[in-house]
């Protein structure tokens, strides 16, 4: 589904957003996103995520991984999404970045993705300026990832 933002009016509003991900380089100012990223941030837990790499003939998926982890966390942000009868929906998006050289060749955008040692801080919302976490929407280190074809 994606993040549904508070004022959405109907669940299917998600698809007018494309709120899948949520792009680290406006997260702050956008008003889908400025609330959640001060107040409601989340891992969202993964062994690995798939990309396409377009090609002259078609595309060419990679599966992309740590390679000393079998398990990690996008950066993400969530929202608990009520409807006028009181449903309630849990909706979260994975932050996007610009992609570091290795992920570059493969797409033009990666998710954000926490270390271990970030995770806590990424979880506290007391650090709720730009200044205090944009230095974790940043993307991950060079050689930190694998990309099988």
């Amino acid at each position: 589904m994606g993040f549904l933002p508070t004022w959405a009016k109907d669940p299917n509003d998600t698809f007018k957003y494309k709120t899948f991900n949520a792009r680290a380089e406006d997260i702050f100012e956008k008003p889908t996103w400025r609330s959640a990223i001060r107040h409601t941030r989340c891992l969202i837990p993964a062994n690995g995520f798939y990309e396409w790499q377009a090609l002259k003939d078609g595309k060419q998926p990679y599966f992309i991984h740590p390679k000393d982890q079998q398990l990690f966390a996008f950066a993400g942000i969530y929202n608990i999404w009520k409807n006028d009868l009181g449903d309630e929906w849990d909706t979260y998006s994975i932050i996007t970045t610009s992609p570091n050289k290795e992920m570059s060749e493969i797409h033009n955008r990666m998710p954000v993705i926490l270390h271990p040692k970030n995770e806590k801080q990424w979880l506290d919302t007391s650090n709720d300026t730009p200044e205090s976490i944009v230095d974790l929407l940043n993307p991950t280190t060079m050689g930190y990832l694998k990309c099988i074809r």
